[in-house]
């Protein structure tokens, strides 16, 4: 009964989820990028530099979600 007082399971629980959450939204925006970036290198193969232009562009707003978030997180780290 010692290991009970001394873990928060409500803590260890938020912990948990709060960190999975974190980790789909930093892989589902990273995969967005990747997405919007592999279009765009098809249009411009495909000739259409005005879609290209606008993926290239669209896959900047996950990526800076993605960069933001992994800076959030290390900042967390650092700070305590």
């Amino acid at each position: 009964m010692i290991a009970a007082s001394v873990v928060d399971g409500h803590a260890l629980l938020q912990l948990l989820w709060s960190a999975a959450a974190a980790s789909l939204a930093v892989c589902v925006s990273f995969a967005c990028a990747l997405r919007a970036l592999a279009s765009a290198g098809a249009a411009r193969r495909a000739g259409r530099r005005g879609a290209a232009l606008m993926y290239a562009l669209l896959a900047g707003i996950p990526a800076a979600i993605c960069v933001g978030s992994i800076v959030v997180g290390v900042l967390v780290l650092v700070t305590g």
